[in-house]
């Protein structure tokens, strides 16, 4: 009659031993004895079973009690434990085992392939000031601190300007841009092939500053410590890398004296965020803004983030906010950024053909920070989306409480116009219509406020006037 193995349900057809019969599985090599009424256990095995080895006892002979024919080891401290019920086979464990080592050996193929890329990817990145083996640079919170000028005029009413002084430039390419430092008492012109600098107090020119590349514009530090200027050497359109090294330059207005720094990336549009920082615009297409640091043997990147397209940006040394009006795009733009600590974070935008669409040509924070002109376009600048009003020209500068436009002027709360500058501000092309002008106009507003520089582009001198209002 056909004989069961209780482990693994193998049948045993060919053998009828007597009830009792202790046997060996063929299938999964365990002893098990026949059912039926216990006795003496003949030497008798399965004919389809097999053989079992008897084991040796330490001392060499078979355990007591035991047959010899086929007799079972006894298990000893180490052995493995008996396969239950719903273990796999041995057969299937080597299956597995095997499949378990090959596993592992594509995996570590694929290690082997990864891991230089990974290497790579990880390594230290000198932009970032808390890589592994790049010197850790204090980190910073927040913004510089920085104290608001005082203003003796009452919001509103400072809108009558009255001429200060001319002081004549020097004869040549004409100027496009103006700093003016209150604290030091000195007078900033730029033009692309040369930065002038004049000493207001003793009315004597302090000398000039030549570019190796193009002097694209500069920007005075909030705390009117120095100026930086950008010595932009040009870009390859399209990959956002430069044709010729960019370069910084500073003036230490405490000092009076000039340096020279090269930076690894593009040097085009340029704002001061204190004594030693400065964020740099690139100028081809879809645009990084990045935080600089200046060192002599070469400025280091701190941050970079992604902004908008082409443009100008504007620093508010208030909050650390950095606004940027797109250019060159069928969708007018207006983002914002932010300096924190050594960082740089997107705050958020008008949206793609948003709230400042049609608009553009310029980007003037107004000197106290409460107005954004984005072109003829006002805003609030702490919400970038909330449009105020439309101005009849586009905004160059402005004040608290006055907008320049080029020749006109106009008061802020309500767009009414001011005044026209008595001479003019713009040079047209010597040929075709006179918009957009050769030379567009050059406008300033000191930065406690409280003057407005203009260069008269018919006697090439800038004009000081004083703006007043309202105790």
């Amino acid at each position: 009659m056909p004989i069961i193995c209780p482990m693994c349900k193998a049948t045993h057809a060919r053998v009828a031993p007597r009830p009792g019969t202790e046997l060996v599985c063929a299938a999964c090599d365990e002893p098990f004895s026949v059912p039926g009424d216990a006795g003496p256990a003949p030497r008798a095995r399965a004919a389809d079973a097999k053989p079992k080895k008897p084991p040796r006892s330490e001392e060499g002979a078979a355990p007591p009690g035991r047959f010899t024919g086929a007799p079972r080891r006894p298990r000893r401290s180490g052995d493995a434990k008996p396969r239950r019920a719903g273990n796999p086979p041995p057969r299937m464990a080597v299956i597995i085992g095997a499949g378990a080592v090959l596993l592992v050996v594509v995996l570590g193929a694929i290690g082997l392939v990864l891991a230089p890329m990974w290497k790579g990817k990880n390594a230290p990145n000198p932009a970032d000031p808390g890589a592994p083996g790049v010197p850790a640079e204090p980190e910073a919170v927040g913004v510089p601190p920085f104290q608001e000028p005082a203003n003796p005029f009452k919001a509103g009413t400072q809108v009558r300007l009255r001429e200060l002084r001319a002081v004549p430039l020097p004869d040549g390419d004409p100027f496009l841009q103006l700093a003016h430092a209150p604290k030091h008492n000195v007078l900033f012109a730029r033009r692309s092939n040369g930065v002038w600098a004049f000493d207001l107090g003793a009315g004597v020119p302090l000398g000039g500053r030549a570019p190796v590349e193009t002097f694209f514009e500069f920007s005075l530090a909030p705390d009117q410590s120095a100026l930086f200027a950008s010595d932009y050497g040009g870009e390859i359109i399209g990959y956002k890398k430069p044709k010729r090294p960019s370069r910084v330059h500073r003036y230490d207005l405490a000092a009076k004296t000039w340096a020279e720094a090269g930076v690894p990336n593009v040097a085009y549009r340029i704002e001061a965020v204190d004594a030693d920082r400065f964020l740099l615009l690139e100028r081809d297409q879809h645009v990084d803004l990045t935080l600089n640091k200046w060192e002599p043997a070469g400025a280091r990147e701190l941050a970079r983030i992604a902004t908008n397209y082409a443009g100008d940006i504007e620093y508010d040394p208030r909050t650390g906010r950095v606004y940027h009006g797109n250019s060159g795009v069928s969708s007018q733009e207006i983002t914002v950024s932010a300096v924190d600590g050594n960082r740089l974070k997107t705050l958020g935008s008008t949206g793609t053909y948003g709230t400042a669409q049609g608009r553009g040509g310029s980007a003037v924070l107004a000197r106290d920070g409460a107005r954004f002109y984005y072109g003829q376009l006002q805003v609030d600048a702490a919400a970038v989306r909330q449009n105020v009003r439309v101005f009849p020209e586009v905004v160059g500068a402005a004040s608290r409480d006055i907008a320049f436009a080029g020749l006109s002027y106009y008061r802020v709360t309500d767009g009414t116009r001011l005044g026209d500058f008595e001479f003019r501000t713009a040079l047209p092309p010597k040929d075709g219509p006179p918009h957009p002008p050769a030379v567009p106009p050059t406008v300033h507003v000191s930065p406690d406020g409280l003057s407005v520089w203009v260069i008269d582009r018919d006697k090439n001198v800038a004009r000081q006037y004083a703006l007043e209002g309202d105790k």
